[in-house]
């Protein structure tokens, strides 16, 4: 019987990823996303590494300076938040999003939030507001 975690689950997936990443393309890191991911354990992730799928863990000019082979930051959704692109465009470095990979799926949620609140869904216990 398997006891994982969900989040030993989800290390073990990117575990996976990052070892069978390696193709005649280079090698690419997926990388999870933690929002209080310290600059050096990105560093960590990205040392020898060709590109990697970001989230949403810091690309600082630290970051982008201390990595050897990085050569394109393809962040998962839209934005650029935490990355520095400047300190990337000064080393070569590609950044690119997914626009429009989520569009559907926020004007989905805006519909169905204005849906729960006409039929007052979201009404707090003893008609507070």
């Amino acid at each position: 019987m398997n006891t994982s975690t969900p989040a030993q689950k989800t290390d073990e997936y990117f575990e996976n990823r990052r070892k069978n990443s390696s193709s005649r393309w280079g090698s690419i890191c997926f990388t999870k996303s933690i929002v209080d991911t310290e600059a050096s354990e990105v560093i960590a992730e990205l040392m020898g590494v060709d590109g990697t799928v970001a989230t949403t863990e810091p690309y600082t000019r630290r970051v982008l300076e201390s990595v050897d082979r990085l050569k394109i930051v393809a962040r998962t959704g839209v934005g650029y938040d935490a990355i520095d692109v400047a300190a990337a465009t000064e080393r070569g470095i590609v950044v690119a999003t997914t626009p429009g990979s989520n569009h559907k799926s926020v004007a989905d949620y805006a519909v169905m939030c204005m849906l729960a609140l006409t039929r007052r869904l979201f009404a707090s216990p003893g008609g507070r507001r």
